[in-house]
């Protein structure tokens, strides 16, 4: 589908983007960003791009982000369909 648009002037300053899978749990889930294979990894969830609860420090742009599961931990066992998004990233003042 098409983009994402995100304005961090109306968002919390600390926040991050969290990936649901189906089914509910996964052996872990990687996350690439702007082309950066495994950003980060997450063996246990909730699956988020930098960790439980850690902000991102997400800068203003055109980004990509590449979410994969995987039925193992640390990115081993049965890989899943990788979803890729488009996040197009504001910091603009109503």
């Amino acid at each position: 589908s098409g983009p994402n648009y995100l304005n961090l002037a109306t968002l919390p300053a600390n926040w991050s983007l969290q990936a649901d899978t189906n089914p509910g749990t996964a052996g872990s889930v990687r996350f690439d960003y702007d082309g950066q294979i495994n950003t980060h990894t997450e063996n246990v969830a909730p699956y988020f791009l930098n960790g439980d609860y850690n902000p991102f420090n997400f800068t203003v742009g055109t980004h990509t982000l590449a979410i994969t599961a995987f039925s193992g931990s640390s990115r081993t066992g049965t890989q899943g369909t990788t979803s890729i998004f488009t996040l197009v990233i504001t910091n603009l003042l109503a």
